[in-house]
């Protein structure tokens, strides 16, 4: 009797011993969607983050930037025709000078290799803007007022792109700039001490932003002005103008360096493939919760 009730007994202690086992394999239901869900949220934060940024920033540019440009003066060459011609022979003597101290480097000829200079004067600045076809882009956004051994004045009109949404129309930058001028990589920057804008005054911030523009990288493709600006070893501002050296013997100053332009370059790549890891990540994880609910 005692041995039938065993027996009775077996298969109802069997399945309570084995509930404890099913409910520890037993996992939510969203353990597998948490991961999605935090990654979702945390790009929903970045994205909205990043828009409100945008829309901060264009509040803050649009206290120092009007509408609509202010054309900066243009020289008329017509008037400056002998003023010019002269301009033209001593820029095409510099460029083959220093070819030529290229050409004597390479191939190491007897020839001695020599510094060479170019005195550029405010006129002949403003001038080449005028006149040369290269620099149509600074033409009525460009003009130099002033130069000395402490500073140049330039008057600009800059252009801002818009708001990423809504509305998209350009600002721009009217006023003066103060600052001097240095060479890298070939390019010629202005490092900006500060801007006397038309209406507002410019953040030191934005300034020292704008001193990383490179007004002069699209010139470095140009098959004459390109050469000789790889070829630059260095600048002095002096009353009323500028000298722009070539020395054969010293290295052009940054250009063993990266480009701020390569700089920029490598933080986005830097930026998707932590991007990309993240992901893969997230994804990996969600796979093992998964595997491990199913085991």
């Amino acid at each position: 009797m005692s041995s039938e009730n065993n027996r009775r007994r077996t298969p109802a202690n069997t399945k309570k011993s084995a509930q404890p086992e099913q409910k520890e394999g037993q996992h939510s239901p969203f353990a597998g969607c948490s991961i999605i869900i935090a990654a979702a949220l945390m790009m929903l934060f970045l994205v909205g983050f990043t828009i409100y940024s945008l829309f901060r920033m264009d509040d803050e540019i649009s206290k120092f930037t009007e509408t609509s440009p202010a054309a900066t003066p243009v020289l008329d060459p017509t008037k400056f025709e002998n003023e010019f011609n002269d301009l033209s022979r001593r820029m095409d003597g510099f460029r083959t000078a220093v070819l030529a101290n290229e050409a004597g480097e390479k191939e190491a000829q007897d020839t001695p290799v020599e510094p060479v200079e170019l005195l550029l004067s405010t006129r002949d600045l403003n001038l080449s803007i005028a006149a040369q076809p290269q620099f149509l882009d600074l033409r009525e956004t460009f003009h130099i007022l002033s130069l000395s051994p402490e500073e140049a004045r330039i008057q600009i009109s800059y252009r801002i792109n818009g708001k990423p949404i809504g509305d998209t129309s350009p600002r721009y930058l009217n006023g003066i700039i103060h600052g001097k001028p240095r060479l890298e990589s070939g390019q010629v920057l202005i490092d900006i001490s500060h801007i006397d804008s038309n209406k507002g005054s410019v953040p030191d911030e934005f300034a020292a932003h704008l001193s990383d523009h490179q007004l002069t990288a699209p010139y470095l493709k140009d098959e004459k002005l390109g050469p000789v600006m790889k070829k630059l070893t260095s600048l002095q501002l002096i009353d009323d103008g500028i000298i722009l050296r070539s020395d054969p013997a010293a290295e052009p100053p940054g250009q063993q360096e990266m480009t701020r332009e390569e700089v920029e370059r490598t933080k986005k790549i830097a930026l998707v493939a932590f991007g990309s890891v993240l992901t893969i990540v997230s994804l990996l994880l969600v796979v093992f919760l998964r595997w491990k609910k199913k085991s």
